[in-house]
């Protein structure tokens, strides 16, 4: 099956099962409670205080263990045609599993960022190129992870363990390597779209309701992405 075809069948199978899209919508509304009181606190200027910045770390990581476990509900559904208590059931019960990859995720994460951080330091001191090379490394670094760990949700509930499930990705990833190259950049053009419909500007445009709408509409975005890489997987 190529690429199209690919795209064509996750289409088809979300029209077909509407119920995908309800786990990352509840979990987009969840986030974007969270991240409207983020955004309060910056806009209004306060400074936020050593436990505020910790709440907050904190609080992004809840939101990234919630993440993924809607990624794993919806690759239950998808590899089973199941419903959503299922998909429910089967995340649960990897739920240590999840918390051990969220946790390698966040950390990966932070050193992905590193390079990105540094260069914005030294931009603002003057040094132009930095705030150029800094973002690009780090952007280059989320790409490999993006690629290397694309079927991570499908292989986590297959193996045992992180380490193992994370080596089967990305054997699976150099088998098909054309098909996720393109795929993780569509993935990332559309998540880039997405999250400017629910970036500070469209807060500051269109109010929080439009911030709320436009969160949803980035869930539909990504429902889509994530029924991908079990469909690409189990071809």
């Amino acid at each position: 099956m190529n690429n199209l075809e690919v795209l064509k069948k996750s289409l088809k199978n979300l029209a077909g099962q509407p119920k995908l899209f309800l786990p990352r919508i509840v979990s987009s509304l969840i986030s974007s409670a969270f991240l409207i009181l983020v955004l309060n606190d910056y806009t209004s200027g306060n400074q936020l205080s050593t436990s505020a910045v910790t709440a907050s770390f904190g609080g992004m990581y809840l939101l990234s263990i919630i993440s993924l476990f809607v990624w794993l509900m919806l690759v239950s559904m998808v590899k089973n045609n199941s419903g959503l208590k299922k998909g429910f059931s089967e995340a649960a019960h990897n739920i240590g599993k999840l918390l051990k990859a969220a946790t390698a995720l966040l950390l990966i994460g932070v050193l992905i960022a590193l390079p990105s951080s540094i260069g914005i330091v030294f931009y603002s001191q003057g040094i132009i190129w930095a705030g150029i090379v800094g973002p690009a490394i780090t952007l280059v670094l989320m790409f490999f992870l993006s690629y290397t760990s694309y079927f991570v949700p499908v292989t986590l509930l297959d193996t045992e363990g992180v380490l193992k499930s994370w080596k089967k990705s990305y054997a699976g990833s150099k088998e098909k390597r054309t098909a996720v190259i393109s795929l993780t950049v569509l993935s990332f053009i559309l998540l880039g779209v997405s999250l400017w419909f629910s970036s500070s500007t469209v807060v500051k445009s269109f109010g929080q309701a439009g911030f709320i709408i436009g969160r949803i509409l980035s869930s539909v975005v990504t429902t889509y992405l994530m029924v991908l890489s079990p469909e690409l997987y189990l071809d």
